[in-house]
């Protein structure tokens, strides 16, 4: 796996224009808040697709059979993919290396639920805007949370330079 990941960090990371660096700390600050709302709208879709599955199940018809199984299939890889980013989540804000780890297993999980589907558009666009955001980003995920600057407390004195 780690020969992947060095090929594609060598074509999406570093071969790849790079984004500018306020950018890339922009994904990187808000990304952890924008999976916490992804995965509230994803247990809602879930109840609403488990709705159409469990009710539409047994009415399977000769041209219906593809459909179920493109529902099923994406069913299976929401669940799977909101699982690995729900573990990599209390990471992301420490800026783990291994969070970052977790997000591109979901996307490889997201993108066999594109190939099991038929959907080989969109396993294109996924893969390339995925790997390219995620290897764009992943210097900054090093485990270290950047240090704010320490504030004055007070009856502190703040240094005198020297004169010379």
């Amino acid at each position: 796996m780690d020969s992947i990941i060095s090929q594609l960090d060598l074509y999406f990371g570093k071969k790849a224009p790079q984004l500018p660096a306020g950018v890339k700390e922009a994904i990187v600050k808000y990304s952890p808040y924008l999976i916490i709302i992804s995965l509230v709208f994803l247990a809602i879709s879930l109840v609403s697709l488990l709705g159409i599955v469990t009710g539409y199940g047994g009415l399977i018809v000769a041209g219906m059979v593809g459909g179920m199984t493109r529902i099923w299939i994406s069913l299976i890889v929401a669940i799977i993919a909101g699982i690995i980013q729900l573990m990599a989540l209390p990471g992301l804000f420490k800026r783990a290396s291994k969070s970052w780890t977790l997000l591109l297993y979901a996307q490889v999980v997201m993108l066999i639920g594109n190939i099991l589907s038929t959907d080989i558009v969109g396993f294109i666009i996924s893969a390339v805007v995925g790997f390219y955001i995620l290897f764009q980003i992943r210097a900054l995920y090093n485990g270290v949370v950047p240090a704010a600057p320490a504030a004055p407390t007070m009856g502190s004195n703040p240094p005198v330079p020297p004169t010379v």
